[in-house]
């Protein structure tokens, strides 16, 4: 039978790098029906990125039934992608720059069967390698806040919005209660909250002695027309993935704008996005670019009137320029000249372009360029050359991940202090003649992770000017 449904698309994990040995393949599962599809069906899986249009494939596999699978309705088939391989051809530039993704499931002959999965994040660096190469496999977790270990899996509608200060730890019940026309939430064996119909509310669920508590937040619509029970574990409250992320995130982003100042991936740069290819949503709020497949808006390049006997140059304000897509000339934003790209000639690692006609080839409208230099003479045209480039590192090098780790470990180690025994240097109980005394740091103004934090400080501070010469080089000005 052909195939009628795909039900299930999801990856293997939510967090990969195409530079950690563990986590750079990305596995597809799909499941769908019918249990056993006709031999020679195909489903076509793609890698999509998650922006904007989110309709960008960075890679795509076909899969074709043998005729013998026949249990594609539960266990469903997989498919790997290995994150290194995906590449442009023929300049073998990686295509899996960091950002969030996602799988599309469709049937190949008529494309009208899909399903997709839930994003997924690409990093330099995982989540979890910064927990255990910079991190040293800290727990991350507060002293007293609380938290707890997953959210409810039973009770829809419900979310855990806060624990009691000191809750003690251990695996309590929160219980969801339908009686009729009343619904009741408990935490603990506690007393029954009832939940009014209405909007979104917050509610404080007793426990059944003491002062503990904890705060949900429900969502009436969601919730269950039958009563259910969820065991939900109350442990330390600790810095989530998500969280780290940000970190990793704000790391890379400082590493590329400030301390290196070079794109750490293959970046898209345009000065432009074409007009024609702008459209909105049937509500009206927010433009939609169609061709969209670009990472940053950039500075056009002022036109300089070249020297005689001298080709016509351009200095592109960014370094590892890796390739030129399109490259045109605008005065007051009128295009003027279209540049044949066979006519450039590209200092990668500098970002330095120079145009050599050669071959009879002609640029497009060049006859705009020379009644602009006939009018205005010998001087300078603002924001002249507009571009598309791809510009960055072909590969993130070993020093610098080490540089990004290291710098988003940081304010990772400076939270957890704050979170384990925030302005406390020493603490000492005693009682009935038995005493006890802890010291976490030389002074309350340091933090118990100090060290770490002033170790990586050292190492960036000693290798940061190293690296500036190797990835970047001098600036250069034109003045």
């Amino acid at each position: 039978m052909a195939i009628t449904g795909i039900t299930v698309v999801e990856t293997d994990l939510d967090d990969y790098s195409q530079y950690e040995r563990d986590r750079d393949t990305i596995t597809v599962r799909v499941i769908g029906t019918p249990a056993q599809p006709l031999l020679n069906d195909q489903i076509t899986i793609d890698l999509i990125k998650a922006r904007r249009n989110r309709d960008v494939v960075v890679a795509s596999q076909i899969y074709t039934f043998d005729g013998v699978v026949n249990d594609f309705n539960t266990n469903g088939v997989e498919v790997t992608f290995y994150l290194p391989d995906v590449r442009t051809a023929p300049d073998l530039i990686r295509l899996m720059k960091a950002g969030k993704y996602f799988a599309k499931a469709e049937d190949t002959a008529t494309e009208l069967i899909t399903a997709s999965s839930d994003d997924f994040d690409v990093s330099i660096i995982t989540v979890s390698r910064l927990r255990s190469d910079y991190l040293f496999g800290l727990d991350l977790q507060a002293n007293e806040v609380r938290g707890w270990k997953l959210p409810p899996a039973n009770i829809t509608g419900v979310t855990l919005s806060e624990v009691s200060r000191a809750h003690p730890l251990a695996l309590y019940s929160l219980t969801y209660t339908v009686s009729g026309a009343r619904s009741s939430l408990s935490w603990a064996g506690g007393d029954d909250v009832t939940v009014n119909a209405g909007g979104v509310r917050d509610y404080m669920l007793p426990a059944p002695i003491g002062q503990d508590y904890v705060i949900v937040r429900v969502d009436p619509r969601l919730l269950s027309t039958t009563s259910q029970v969820d065991q939900l574990f109350v442990e330390e409250k600790q810095i989530e993935d998500e969280t780290l992320r940000r970190y990793i995130q704000q790391a890379v982003s400082q590493v590329e704008d400030t301390t290196l100042q070079v794109y750490l991936e293959p970046t898209r740069c345009v000065t432009d996005i074409d007009p024609t290819q702008i459209t909105f949503s049937s509500q009206n709020l927010s433009p939609i670019v169609l061709d969209a497949d670009f990472d940053f808006i950039t500075t056009p390049v002022t036109y300089y009137a070249p020297n005689s006997a001298k080709w016509i140059d351009i200095q592109l304000p960014m370094y590892h320029v890796l390739r030129v897509d399109s490259l045109f000339g605008a005065v007051a934003n009128t295009r003027v000249v279209d540049i044949n790209l066979e006519w450039v000639e590209l200092a990668e690692k500098q970002g330095f372009v120079q145009l050599v006609p050669f071959n009879q080839e002609i640029a497009f409208d060049f006859i705009g360029l020379v009644f602009v230099e006939s009018l205005r003479g010998a001087v300078e045209i603002p924001s002249f050359w507009r571009y598309n480039v791809l510009a960055g590192l072909r590969d993130v090098p070993g020093d610098v991940q080490e540089l990004i780790g290291r710098m988003a470990a940081i304010p990772v180690l400076t939270v957890a202090g704050q979170a384990f025994r925030s302005g406390y240097s020493s603490q000492s109980i005693s009682r009935d003649g038995v005493s006890e005394s802890v010291s976490y740091t030389a002074s309350a103004i340091y933090g118990i992770y100090s060290a770490s934090i002033e170790d990586h400080r050292r190492w960036i501070k000693d290798h940061v000017k190293d690296m500036r010469a190797k990835y970047r080089g001098l600036n250069l000005m034109v003045v």
